[in-house]
């Protein structure tokens, strides 16, 4: 997959029957198939594309990026389905998480939960019955 980059001053780029058609004027440029077109850059002034190839590039989620003429992109066309990416996604589960497998430091959590009630520090060890006695 490539991108295609287009920079020619009146070019129009239309869909031809799962192909993407660039012409100038009647005459046909190049076509090349929307399978192996990974994304569409324009930076050349004049150019225009149908709302054919708008909607085929969005339901195939090759986004069309409009740069200036010194390169610096200033409008992307794509579809909502596609706008994020797997790389930038947040991972559902942390280091941390209990799903994760790794062991974690929990032994702080009951001795802050025990301190300062009189009823539990004060108890005397249980006895057979299973118990404690409380005094």
């Amino acid at each position: 997959m490539q991108p295609l980059h287009i920079s020619e001053f009146g070019v129009f780029l239309g869909k031809h029957s799962g192909r993407l058609a660039v012409r100038k004027g009647k005459e046909t440029l190049s076509e090349h198939p929307l399978l192996l077109v990974e994304q569409v850059l324009v930076s050349g002034r004049g150019v225009s594309f149908s709302t054919d190839l708008v909607e085929e590039c969005c339901s195939r989620g090759i986004p069309i990026t409009l740069l200036t003429p010194g390169g610096k992109p200033y409008a992307r066309v794509a579809s909502a389905r596609f706008a994020q990416d797997c790389s930038r996604r947040r991972p559902r589960f942390s280091h941390d998480s209990p799903l994760s497998g790794r062991p974690r430091d929990v032994s702080h959590k009951p001795t802050r939960l025990l301190t300062g009630r009189p009823w539990i520090s004060t108890a005397s060890p249980a006895t057979t019955s299973g118990f404690a006695r409380l005094d």
